[in-house]
């Protein structure tokens, strides 16, 4: 749960072995700029994930083993 570090700017997740990103994943960051996500085991990022991140201007999905993205901003 991140509703406690709303102000969090830049968040780096990497090496954390997540598998999937649901839609509520990051939804209470909404000054998030910066999300790192690179080299986890995620394969599912539901529609919506990132809808609550309009400051995001950094997003780094690689090594990880996502096959397609659908509508993941909304």
């Amino acid at each position: 749960d991140f509703a406690p570090l709303q102000e969090l700017r830049s968040l780096d997740l990497r090496y954390n072995q997540i598998t999937q990103l649901d839609q509520n994943s990051f939804g209470a960051l909404r000054e998030l700029v910066y999300l790192c996500l690179w080299s986890n085991n995620i394969s599912k990022v539901a529609p919506g994930t990132f809808d609550q991140l309009r400051n995001l201007r950094t997003l780094d999905l690689s090594s990880n083993q996502i096959k397609a993205l659908g509508d993941v901003f909304g």
